[in-house]
Protein backbone atom coordinates (compact mmCIF):
# COMPACT_ATOMS: atom_id res chain seq x y z
CA UNK A 1 0.00 0.00 0.00
CA UNK A 2 2.87 2.41 1.19
CA UNK A 3 5.73 2.98 -1.22
CA UNK A 4 7.80 4.32 1.19
CA UNK A 5 8.66 3.81 4.70
CA UNK A 6 11.37 5.56 7.15
CA UNK A 7 11.60 4.50 11.42
CA UNK A 8 11.59 7.35 13.11
CA UNK A 9 15.02 9.77 13.45
CA UNK A 10 15.13 12.96 15.65
CA UNK A 11 14.50 15.51 13.01
CA UNK A 12 13.88 13.62 9.94
CA UNK A 13 9.73 14.30 9.84
CA UNK A 14 7.26 16.91 11.43
CA UNK A 15 3.80 16.87 11.81
CA UNK A 16 3.45 20.65 12.40
CA UNK A 17 0.25 22.09 10.39
CA UNK A 18 -0.51 18.43 9.56
CA UNK A 19 -4.48 17.16 10.62
CA UNK A 20 -4.97 13.78 11.28
CA UNK A 21 -7.54 12.34 8.95
CA UNK A 22 -8.47 8.58 10.11
CA UNK A 23 -7.12 6.26 13.06
CA UNK A 24 -6.90 2.88 12.77
CA UNK A 25 -6.63 0.50 15.74
CA UNK A 26 -5.07 -2.52 13.83
CA UNK A 27 -4.10 -5.21 15.76
CA UNK A 28 -1.66 -3.58 18.35
CA UNK A 29 -0.65 -0.28 16.28
CA UNK A 30 -2.10 2.39 15.81
CA UNK A 31 -2.13 4.38 12.35
CA UNK A 32 -2.93 7.68 12.65
CA UNK A 33 -3.41 8.72 8.67
CA UNK A 34 -2.37 12.27 7.17
CA UNK A 35 -4.75 12.60 3.61
CA UNK A 36 -2.55 15.75 2.49
CA UNK A 37 0.39 14.53 4.20
CA UNK A 38 2.99 15.44 6.33
CA UNK A 39 6.74 17.20 5.95
CA UNK A 40 9.83 15.02 5.16
CA UNK A 41 13.11 17.18 5.75
CA UNK A 42 15.91 17.57 3.94
CA UNK A 43 18.11 15.42 7.12
CA UNK A 44 15.84 12.56 5.94
CA UNK A 45 17.61 10.25 3.70
CA UNK A 46 15.23 9.40 1.28
CA UNK A 47 14.45 12.96 0.82
CA UNK A 48 17.03 14.20 -2.19
CA UNK A 49 15.56 17.10 -2.55
CA UNK A 50 17.87 19.24 0.08
CA UNK A 51 14.80 21.21 1.38
CA UNK A 52 11.78 20.11 3.67
CA UNK A 53 8.80 19.26 1.59
CA UNK A 54 5.48 17.61 1.93
CA UNK A 55 4.48 14.14 1.21
CA UNK A 56 1.45 12.62 -0.27
CA UNK A 57 -1.28 10.93 1.69
CA UNK A 58 0.53 9.87 4.39
CA UNK A 59 0.44 7.06 7.30
CA UNK A 60 2.23 7.13 11.14
CA UNK A 61 2.29 3.47 12.58
CA UNK A 62 3.12 3.20 16.46
CA UNK A 63 4.30 -0.24 16.46
CA UNK A 64 2.15 -2.33 19.62
CA UNK A 65 0.92 1.07 20.82
CA UNK A 66 -1.80 1.97 23.13
CA UNK A 67 -3.38 5.26 23.54
CA UNK A 68 -3.03 6.49 27.47
CA UNK A 69 -4.54 9.49 27.47
CA UNK A 70 -6.25 12.48 26.08
CA UNK A 71 -6.42 15.45 27.19
CA UNK A 72 -9.39 18.15 25.50
CA UNK A 73 -9.77 21.38 27.79
CA UNK A 74 -8.44 19.74 30.94
CA UNK A 75 -10.38 16.56 30.62
CA UNK A 76 -9.79 13.16 29.99
CA UNK A 77 -11.38 12.49 26.15
CA UNK A 78 -12.05 8.94 25.07
CA UNK A 79 -10.22 7.26 22.83
CA UNK A 80 -12.91 5.73 20.96
CA UNK A 81 -14.70 8.93 20.72
CA UNK A 82 -12.08 10.40 18.85
CA UNK A 83 -11.60 8.28 16.52
CA UNK A 84 -15.06 7.66 15.50
CA UNK A 85 -15.33 11.52 15.14
CA UNK A 86 -12.31 11.99 13.38
CA UNK A 87 -12.31 8.89 10.95
CA UNK A 88 -16.41 10.25 10.38
CA UNK A 89 -14.72 13.16 9.31
CA UNK A 90 -17.07 15.12 11.95
CA UNK A 91 -13.85 16.05 14.05
CA UNK A 92 -10.50 17.60 13.00
CA UNK A 93 -7.11 17.45 14.54
CA UNK A 94 -4.25 19.85 13.82
CA UNK A 95 -1.15 19.01 14.73
CA UNK A 96 0.94 21.39 16.28
CA UNK A 97 4.03 19.74 17.89
CA UNK A 98 4.96 16.15 18.53
CA UNK A 99 7.48 15.25 21.17
CA UNK A 100 9.53 11.84 21.59
CA UNK A 101 11.10 10.29 24.49
CA UNK A 102 11.91 6.83 24.89
CA UNK A 103 8.95 4.97 24.49
CA UNK A 104 6.13 7.79 24.89
CA UNK A 105 4.93 9.98 22.00
CA UNK A 106 2.50 13.15 23.13
CA UNK A 107 1.12 15.19 20.37
CA UNK A 108 -0.15 18.20 20.79
CA UNK A 109 -2.59 20.35 19.03
CA UNK A 110 -6.08 21.47 18.11
CA UNK A 111 -9.57 20.16 17.75
CA UNK A 112 -12.25 21.42 15.80
CA UNK A 113 -15.73 19.66 16.07
CA UNK A 114 -18.79 19.94 13.87
CA UNK A 115 -20.12 22.97 12.53
CA UNK A 116 -17.07 24.71 13.89
CA UNK A 117 -14.62 22.76 12.05
CA UNK A 118 -12.49 26.08 10.92
CA UNK A 119 -12.50 27.42 14.47
CA UNK A 120 -9.78 26.23 16.56
CA UNK A 121 -11.09 24.95 20.55
CA UNK A 122 -8.76 24.32 23.09
CA UNK A 123 -5.18 22.49 23.32
CA UNK A 124 -5.95 18.51 22.95
CA UNK A 125 -3.08 16.21 24.00
CA UNK A 126 -2.60 13.00 22.79
CA UNK A 127 -0.33 10.48 24.93
CA UNK A 128 1.06 7.27 23.78
CA UNK A 129 3.33 4.60 24.93
CA UNK A 130 4.76 2.11 22.02
CA UNK A 131 7.98 0.67 20.62
CA UNK A 132 8.62 1.93 17.19
CA UNK A 133 7.65 4.92 14.81
CA UNK A 134 6.90 4.06 11.70
CA UNK A 135 6.31 6.76 8.60
CA UNK A 136 4.65 5.56 5.31
CA UNK A 137 4.16 7.78 2.08
CA UNK A 138 3.87 7.48 -1.04
CA UNK A 139 5.93 10.58 -2.76
CA UNK A 140 7.48 13.55 -1.41
CA UNK A 141 5.84 16.61 -2.92
CA UNK A 142 8.06 18.75 -4.84
CA UNK A 143 5.82 21.57 -5.38
CA UNK A 144 4.92 21.65 -0.83
CA UNK A 145 8.26 23.42 0.53
CA UNK A 146 7.83 24.47 3.79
Amino acid sequence: MWNFKSRYEYGAFSLHDCYVTGVVNNDANIELHFSDGYWISETNRQNLHEKTLRTDASCLMLLNANNEDAFFRGEKLCWNVFCSNINAGQWRFECNVAHYKDDKFVIQGWLSMGDHANQPYPELCLWFAHQGLIYHWNAIREDRAW
